[in-house]
């Protein structure tokens, strides 16, 4: 499944940032996935906060939930 295909949805993500893991590492945040323009993700917290471009490249694992 694209990045595309994943706008609209739940998604569990694991980041691959190193020592800034969020929250920790191999922990998944969970988001909805909001726009993409590669190499960026706009994904919005479920738990709040508003919403962040993130580089796809952070992106270790990303699963519809």
């Amino acid at each position: 499944m694209s990045l595309q295909e994943l706008i609209g949805k739940e998604c569990a993500v694991v980041f691959d940032a190193g020592p800034s893991d969020w929250p920790f590492p191999g922990y998944p945040a969970w988001v909805v996935i909001e726009a993409v323009d590669m190499p960026l993700v706009k994904m919005g917290w479920r738990g709040g906060g508003g919403s962040q471009w993130v580089n796809a490249n952070l992106i270790k694992t990303i699963s519809v939930v």
